[in-house]
């Protein structure tokens, strides 16, 4: 038995602890091999430094091939030949698109088989699959592993709503003659008898959150989702009630939206399961971060072009809690200063920067100043937001601002101007990867 375990990842601002399942049975018996595949969990902690001293998206997308069928009607094989195709990983069912939906970045033998895979998991049901190929042991865990990707990387991924299982299968390889049937069942991280009631707390907790979302465009929601996920959401990749069958249930968007707690998983899905709500286009991105730890995140569209966005590291662990948006809308450039996503997944290209946060918001300078940074103070107080912040266009600027804020003189007198006593005390933080400076007043 081999077996395809979840994987979900976690990180609430910089590296994360990863949890590496991988069991690895093989049991031979008479009509065929079961394969139970454990995957990569990745399990993220806050690896951002702290700063120093309603609708339902239940239904499948409007280009997911077929309807889904009655709940009580047998699940049909699936019976794509790949017997063509010189099959030696996933990446031979993919196209490399960049598209945001990652079913539009597979040819047309991998969306057959994710369609089906989907209209099984969704429905709660095995899925069922006959390969035009004699039995063998190494062929039949190349495909476990096959599946099990299809439904984390993509299926999954695209489908946040489906919420219960986070990957991982067992996959039962039988021969027939000249080729092998598979029957494949998916990993369940709740009680599987709860479904029906965690959706209605789901859809509850949905439309009262929608119900205080501004009624401003897109971009303007977006942020608005952004900052509620992180005000209300601990980081967490070690709930003390997710255990037994619901063990890995903490990584879900129920655990975010009910128990306020999740890991980087969660989050990157609940804010995708927002933007499918509000008609942002929105992936979920999977990688590995620089020290090793494994990591999810999000690429958004806005006006045609793609961003990357990071609701969990904009989420502080440690120090001062206080709403950042470091990691709202930012380049691949900047991004993959600090992780690499996972390549068989051809995710869009993000180089633009018109609805950056601090471009969209005016906040981003070439050099510091007292008028820019009495521009910053501006929106900092117009906004009522946590903390003064603005991003500098070059790492030289970034090094003068700091500066600027380790001297004081300059902005104490800019404070002072705008109402601000002469004994107040103020921190500051600088980020390397995106040239944003961050000041808080006390």
């Amino acid at each position: 038995m081999n077996d395809y375990g979840n994987q979900y990842s976690g990180s609430a601002g910089m590296p994360v602890k990863e949890i590496v399942v991988a069991i690895v049975l093989v049991i031979a018996i008479i009509t065929g091999t079961v394969f139970s595949v454990g995957v990569d969990i990745a399990i993220g902690g806050n690896n951002k430094a702290a700063p120093a001293s309603a609708e339902s998206t239940t239904a499948a997308a409007d280009d997911d091939k077929s309807a889904l069928a009655d709940d009580n009607e047998e699940e049909k094989p699936n019976n794509t030949d790949l017997s063509d195709l010189n099959l030696n990983s996933i990446n031979d069912l993919t196209a490399d698109n960049h598209k945001i939906k990652c079913r539009d970045n597979l040819n047309d033998y991998g969306k057959k088989i994710y369609d089906d895979l989907y209209q099984a998991v969704s429905r709660e049901k095995n899925f069922k699959f006959t390969d035009n190929q004699p039995y063998s042991e190494e062929r039949a865990s190349l495909l476990g592993d096959i599946f099990n990707q299809m439904l984390s990387g993509f299926v999954l991924t695209d489908h946040p709503e489906i919420f219960w299982t986070q990957g991982g299968l067992e996959s039962l390889a039988t021969p027939a003659g000249n080729s092998t049937q598979y029957d494949i069942s998916i990993n369940y991280d709740c009680d599987k008898s709860k479904i029906k009631q965690y959706k209605k707390e789901i859809e509850s907790k949905v439309a009262e959150i929608i119900g205080q979302m501004p009624s401003t465009d897109k971009y303007e929601q977006a942020v608005w989702i952004h900052d509620y996920i992180v005000r209300n959401t601990v980081y967490n990749d070690d709930q003390a009630w997710a255990t037994g069958k619901e063990k890995d249930f903490g990584a879900s968007i129920y655990a975010l939206l009910i128990k306020n707690e999740s890991n980087c998983n969660g989050y990157s899905k609940m804010y995708k399961y927002f933007m499918d709500i509000i008609g942002v286009p929105c992936t979920v991105i999977i990688g590995t971060c620089t020290n090793g730890e494994r990591h999810a995140w999000n690429i958004v569209e806005f006006g045609g072009e793609y961003y990357q966005l990071d609701a969990t590291w904009d989420d502080p662990v440690g120090g001062e809690q206080k709403l950042h948006h470091n990691y709202f809308c930012i380049t691949d450039e900047e991004m993959y200063k600090s992780r690499v996503a996972d390549d068989y997944v051809s995710s869009p290209i993000c180089n633009a920067n018109t609805y950056n946060y601090y471009v969209y918001n005016k906040l981003l300078f070439s050099d510091i100043s007292d008028s820019a940074f009495e521009q910053a103070l501006q929106f900092y107080k117009n906004n009522k937001l946590d903390q003064i912040e603005f991003k500098f266009s070059s790492a030289q600027a970034t090094e003068r601002a700091v500066a600027y804020a380790e001297n004081g003189t300059a902005l104490s007198k800019v404070l002072s101007e705008n109402g601000y006593g002469n004994n107040l005390s103020y921190t500051y933080y600088a980020y390397d990867d995106t040239n944003v400076v961050e000041i808080g007043i006390k």
